[in-house]
């Protein structure tokens, strides 16, 4: 079962919820690492930010997790600029 499949299957509610849970984990920053390592996106190097991004694109089916990828694209701006 995937990270996605195991979040959405302890939050068994609305799809407006789970959004909005998702959208605040994203606006701490805090990233779960498939080990179960938790690490703030400003410790993160940006190779893995872009691998997120692309996991996310890949297997997100119903958008929910698009809070992070906006989260994600901000800190790349935000190194870049």
């Amino acid at each position: 079962m995937s990270y996605f499949e195991d979040f959405i299957d302890d939050y068994i509610a609305d799809e407006d919820m789970i959004y909005r849970q998702i959208e605040e984990k994203a606006k701490k920053g805090y990233w779960q690492t498939k080990d179960g390592t938790i690490l703030h996106v400003s410790e993160m190097s940006d190779d893995h930010i872009r691998n997120c991004i692309n996991f996310i694109n890949k297997h997100d089916k119903k958008d929910y997790f698009l809070p992070w990828i906006d989260m994600f694209e901000k800190e790349l701006r935000r190194r870049n600029f």
